[in-house]
């Protein structure tokens, strides 16, 4: 898209290049700026991250989009080979850009989310249309709506694309799918994510089915999901739904599971599937990949080996406070050291204010307190594996990002 067809949207104006220019790899962070890239200033609630454009410019962008700021002139006659595009506001200038962009696709657009699993289900998906298909898939975290724009525009030649959608709040996901307009949808699960936001998993439930706003074609669902289970029983919609499931009869339903050191095993009809993880979930989220390969007519051969080998993301799977739980927070920590009990964990360390909830109930639910640990620091916890660790030895990390666990995994890696 040249700056030329861009001229107008909320407002923008150039103030100094190329009308010409093609705009291109749109970033908001300085830290990822590449030579030729477009920088974006979004004005965010603490700083207006346009006041970074010169750091931007340093940096190799070849255009700035900015907002309510300023320009210094000396700096315009610095890098006068720079395009300086203002606008009255940056997000809204590149969600409109995204939807223009997208009236222009006619590749399939296939839209995940969920209260956990969104990423991993992205990434199987995406395996597995590799094999007949050119696949862009949302990167990193880059599931809000911003996110959601960049990645849009950044399609090129690719033949299929899918797009993560992630939320907090009611509104969100119907902003997201009104932007990308999905051919497939995917609802992983209704869990208990970011219900201190929203109230009650009913409300998640409502914010996640807003993915149907702007889907075109099939719903794919969890069938196991309590909630999503009873919700299609008496749904109305027009959308086909698909389910997936292991325990209530299902369109694609894993049976005769098993797991072993390499990873887990399991058929669909008459199809035999090995993946290279342990974990039921990872069996569901291999049958929203097996159902989509079905839909864009995928060899069940190319899928099966696809799944062997399903890419797992960097940093994940990595206890601590779970966040945003509100008034929550209390009882789904709890419940959480009850389930410690119940499974063959040797040693529980937690860290946190909240995480102190999940020890405590462990404990008291019969977990041995001499092999139950509490730490107010991640470098207390790091000094503590690193002194009992031994080879072969099963480390499983798990909290919400704001946590900062990376510092643990980096800590005992080292």
């Amino acid at each position: 898209m040249k700056i030329k067809e861009t001229i107008g949207i909320n407002n923008a104006k150039l103030i100094q290049g190329d009308i010409e220019t093609e705009l291109n790899n749109f970033s908001y962070d300085t830290r990822t700026i590449k030579t030729g890239d477009t920088f974006l200033g979004i004005n965010g609630e603490s700083v207006n991250g346009s006041i970074f454009y010169e750091e931007a410019i340093k940096k190799g962008a070849k255009t700035c989009v900015l907002c309510q700021i300023d320009i210094d002139k000396e700096i315009l006659n610095k890098y006068k080979e720079v395009n300086i595009i203002l606008v009255d506001d940056t997000l809204k200038y590149i969600i409109a850009l995204a939807k223009k962009k997208r009236e222009t696709l006619s590749i399939p657009i296939i839209a995940v989310t969920g209260s956990v699993g969104k990423t991993s289900t992205r990434n199987i998906i995406a395996s597995v249309l590799e094999s007949k298909y050119k696949v862009l898939k949302t990167s990193r975290n880059l599931n809000t709506n911003i996110g959601l724009a960049i990645t849009l525009l950044s399609i090129t030649d690719e033949e299929i694309a899918v797009l993560e959608m992630g939320m907090n709040h009611l509104g969100e996901i119907s902003e997201l799918t009104n932007i990308a307009k999905p051919d497939v949808a995917v609802i992983t699960n209704v869990g208990t994510a970011h219900i201190g936001n929203l109230g009650s998993r009913d409300n998640i439930l409502k914010a996640k089915l807003e993915i149907i706003e702007g889907l075109s074609g099939p719903l794919i669902i969890n069938n196991d999901n309590d909630l999503l289970h009873a919700w299609s029983k008496e749904s109305k919609i027009n959308n086909q739904i698909i389910t997936i499931g292991i325990d209530n009869l299902s369109d694609y339903q894993a049976n005769s599971i098993s797991y072993n050191k390499n990873g887990s095993n399991f058929n669909i009809s008459s199809n035999n599937i090995t993946i290279n993880v342990i974990g039921k979930h990872f069996i569901y989220n291999s049958l929203i990949a097996f159902a989509i390969g079905d839909i864009y007519q995928i060899n069940h051969e190319d899928i099966i080996k696809k799944l062997k080998n399903i890419p797992l993301e960097k940093s994940r799977m990595e206890l601590g406070d779970i966040l945003e739980l509100g008034e929550f927070s209390k009882e789904i920590h709890t419940n959480i050291g009850k389930l410690i009990t119940k499974n063959n964990i040797d040693i529980l360390i937690t860290v946190g204010d909240a995480a102190k909830l999940i020890n405590d109930a462990a404990i008291s639910d019969g977990f041995n307190k001499s092999s139950s640990y509490h730490f107010k620091s991640n470098n207390e916890v790091i000094e503590f594996i690193n002194n009992i660790k031994e080879p072969n030895d099963t480390i499983l990390i798990k909290a919400s990002h704001g946590m900062n666990f990376i510092e643990i995994v980096n800590g005992i890696k080292e």
